[in-house]
């Protein structure tokens, strides 16, 4: 699935999406056979910040995202 770009929070260079994982908590619908909820990973090229979001799972997912 396409990923949607990412400005940095704190430099607003756009961010590379680095990976998907699996959280095993939090809040979000969690995906019945992996058992967790699916994350984008992010991390900023010209600052270092690195941050996630729940993944678009096609079904109106909000971004939202924090340092980690």
């Amino acid at each position: 699935m396409p990923v949607s770009h990412m400005q940095c929070p704190r430099c607003g260079s756009t961010m590379n999406h680095h990976s998907d994982k699996v959280v095993y908590h939090g809040t979000g619908r969690v995906d019945p056979d992996l058992g967790g909820i699916v994350e984008e990973m992010h991390a900023c090229p010209r600052c270092g910040y690195v941050t996630s979001r729940p993944a678009d799972d096609g079904i109106g997912s909000a971004p939202a995202g924090g340092a980690r």
